[in-house]
């Protein structure tokens, strides 16, 4: 680059020197010396502060596809099915809009249920009836409402199987009602069969949900799929079966560790059910501790709140070929 020396002046041809010194010009001036900088790979570091210039290497990556996909609209006057309760949108209920999206949806049914969560809840649409299906990896749920007595506010939430009311300060305080025919005693006692095969044949825990067919009115267990640790269980639940079958129940292991609720379990038991942790596996007498929760607020439940003692049936096998391909370990990967 020609330089003025002192008592110089530019000719009349010459561009001026705040033209010369542009980023582009000081660019292909630097890339004239050091041709790596070529192709778009010299990037100017600017102080100026300190009136300080310096070429920083810029390294190029392959363009990336950002097609966004285009979101699939649903009617905001369609019915809303969460299963076994149905709610008749309006467009009011979206801020007036004729069209919603998934998000939206989502994001209006967990306002009051948070169990249907953005990353738990999948979203169907029937529409020959009008019908938008909601179904999240979990318990189904009813209406919910809330009222304070004494100072306390409690969440109240009615479903075909349980009617719970529970402070939402963490006490505990509170009462259900359930409103089934109680649960066989036998499946509590195959759950925990299963439980201790599962830890002495892999040392792990793992996970079954009690289930109601509103058709058949009755009872049934359901392994899912599940990956299992020494301390967790990470389950995904059947979509089909979440559309046709109630789960009031989910019940999970802790190897050889006493029963207790871990902040995971609050994080994901936040559906309308009975939950329940068996633990202390490897001695004769393992225990089990159960809770009955809504939206994330729960009160200490016992076994014969939910379950009939009187049931002579015999305790079913869960350890079958089935569930047994349920169940993977960390060495399946």
């Amino acid at each position: 680059m020609q330089r003025c020396t002192s008592g110089e002046t530019p000719g009349e041809n010459e561009p001026p020197v705040k033209e010369l010194l542009t980023a582009s010009n000081f660019l292909r001036f630097i890339e004239s010396k050091e041709p790596t900088y070529k192709g778009g790979h010299g990037q100017l570091y600017i102080n100026e502060k300190l009136n300080l210039v310096r070429v920083l290497y810029k390294k190029k990556f392959a363009a990336v596809n950002r097609t966004v996909k285009k979101e699939t609209l649903y009617p905001a006057d369609a019915t809303l099915s969460l299963i076994y309760e149905k709610i008749q949108l309006t467009p009011e209920m979206f801020g007036g809009k004729k069209e919603v999206t998934e998000r939206e949806i989502q994001k209006f049914l967990e306002k009051d249920r948070p169990e249907y969560s953005r990353e738990r809840t999948k979203i169907e649409y029937d529409e020959k009836n009008r019908l938008i299906i909601a179904t999240v990896m979990g318990g189904k749920r009813g209406t919910v409402g809330y009222s304070e007595e004494n100072g306390i506010c409690y969440r109240i939430s009615d479903t075909p199987f349980m009617h719970i009311r529970v402070a939402t300060d963490g006490s505990g305080h509170g009462s259900m009602t359930w409103k089934m025919p109680k649960i066989p005693y036998h499946m509590l006692c195959s759950m925990c069969s299963f439980f201790k095969k599962v830890y002495h044949t892999y040392g792990t825990e793992s996970l079954v949900s009690i289930l109601w067919n509103p058709d058949k009115s009755a009872y049934s267990l359901y392994v899912p799929e599940q990956m299992v640790t020494p301390s967790s269980v990470d389950y995904q639940n059947d979509h089909d079966i979440q559309k046709c079958m109630w789960t009031v129940g989910t019940f999970h292991s802790h190897g050889m560790y006493r029963p207790y609720f871990s902040g995971t379990d609050d994080e994901y038991e936040k559906a309308d059910g009975i939950y329940g942790v068996a633990g202390n596996l490897d001695s004769p007498n393992p225990r089990i501790k159960m809770r009955a929760g809504t939206g994330g607020h729960y009160m200490t439940i016992h076994i014969n709140d939910v379950f009939d003692n009187d049931c002579g049936d015999r305790a079913e096998d869960l350890w079958t070929t089935e569930n047994i391909s349920a169940i993977h370990t960390c060495m399946d990967r």
